[in-house]
């Protein structure tokens, strides 16, 4: 299998798409304000209509918070995003993703991998590249497509993992 290249619009993390034209995948990053949260929406192309996917709220001096879904509730950010089995000074979050399966973000080479978060799996299922000082576009490149049915959370934890890395 080819890989897949997700495509950022620009490299704004608040305000941006991240699209694959040719298999129809489109998702919209936006913010309104400073004090608002990041939504997360995906273009449904069966009733031509952006889905509400998530929010996440990182605020100055408060607990961060995700909301997944129109009817979710709010929870606290590292419950859902949490360490995994790495050490103290690891990176690594954990999460489930919408398609049941337990993921993994960690840094390698500078940049963010995506694996299972089944102990002893490293292989990459999606890596992020950064074209900061280029203008090609910055992309993520799916290379196992079993990881397509829970992009609405791999995106929204990787909007998440990618803004606190440039914050810190």
């Amino acid at each position: 299998m080819s890989s897949i290249r997700l495509y950022f619009s620009n490299g704004s993390l608040c305000n941006t798409t991240i699209s694959c034209d040719s298999l129809g995948i489109h998702y919209t990053v936006s913010k309104k304000s400073f004090t608002s949260p990041t939504v997360l929406t995906r273009w449904d192309s069966e009733t031509n209509t952006n889905v509400f996917v998530g929010e996440f709220d990182r605020r100055p001096f408060k607990t961060h918070r995700i909301r997944i879904g129109e009817d979710g509730e709010w929870q606290v950010l590292t419950e859902f995003l949490h360490k995994g089995h790495g050490g103290a000074l690891s990176k690594a979050r954990s999460f489930e993703a919408n398609n049941g399966i337990q993921y993994r973000w960690k840094m390698r080479n500078l940049t963010f991998v995506l694996t299972s978060a089944a102990e002893g799996d490293q292989e990459a299922l999606i890596v992020y590249h950064q074209n900061a000082f280029s203008k090609e576009p910055s992309y993520l490149e799916v290379l196992n497509s079993s990881v397509i049915s829970g992009l609405n959370n791999i995106l929204l934890t990787f909007l998440i993992m990618e803004k606190k890395r440039r914050e810190d």
